[in-house]
């Protein structure tokens, strides 16, 4: 099911002067099919697992810890451990030592090529790997994922955050194994308020999902209500990233 309208969005301009945020809509209620909601399935793919829920924590420092990342893989749904002030390498090791899968944030920056040299070198390969700035339509994120996909070759590869078609492209083409949509919606997010930027999250999803379609788009930001998880999925996300909900 996806969310229908003739509304189109001039991307290519600088300003855009409307859009659809998760409060700005509401989902039709079609025939009920199933006898029961409880037979109903909403496990999701990333990769080559699959997790029991379409939905997981921000990978942000207020919102995620080892404690929570722990919780999470052992019943199945998916995490990104965030990338500040941790120690990711000993991080990946207490997670393998205690058999769960790894998934991690990573920058751009020097001291993140550092922290992926030092994986290297331990011969850790993360099952997930997560570029996350916040502006991915970027040549050095670019060049961070060329560096991935030639020492990580078999992790699965997030490169976020972007809000556009186009760029949601070229992180497809730079090599992305999926692509991480929002930008200024969040909560605690002040970037609107201080830059300008934003595209409302149902606009920007009916948006990339329409032109990104063969690898997943994870919805990240104004997240405010469990409908609206269900209001991302009929936009176009595969996956949904929430914050304050958690």
């Amino acid at each position: 099911m996806r969310i229908e309208n003739d509304i189109k969005f001039d991307f290519d301009s600088k300003i855009i002067g409307y859009g659809f945020g998760y409060q700005d809509i509401c989902l039709v209620p079609d025939k009920c099919v199933v006898p029961s909601r409880d037979i109903c399935n909403v496990s999701k793919f990333l990769g080559e697992r699959e997790f029991s829920l379409p939905v997981c924590p921000s990978n942000m420092k207020s919102v995620v810890d080892q404690e929570t990342c722990i919780f999470c893989a052992e019943n199945n749904i998916f995490y990104v451990m965030h990338r500040f002030d941790i120690d990711t390498l000993q991080f990946c090791k207490d997670m393998i030592d205690k058999n769960l899968f790894v998934s991690i944030s990573i920058g751009i920056n020097s001291a993140d090529y550092d922290t992926l040299k030092k994986l290297k070198k331990e011969k850790i390969c993360p099952e997930y790997i997560t570029i996350d700035i916040a502006n991915a339509w970027y040549d050095r994120v670019r060049s961070m994922i060329e560096y991935i996909k030639t020492n990580f070759p078999s992790s699965f590869l997030i490169a976020g955050n972007v809000a556009t078609p186009k760029a949601c492209l070229a992180l497809q083409k730079w090599g992305a194994s999926a692509i991480k949509i929002g930008i200024a919606n969040g909560k605690v997010c002040i970037t609107r308020h201080k830059t300008g930027f934003c595209i409302p999250m149902v606009s920007c999803l009916m948006a990339c999902s329409s032109t990104i379609t063969d690898i997943p788009i994870i919805a990240d930001g104004g997240i405010v209500e469990n409908g609206d998880i269900a209001k991302a999925i009929c936009a176009g996300a595969d996956f949904v990233m929430a914050g304050s909900l958690f």
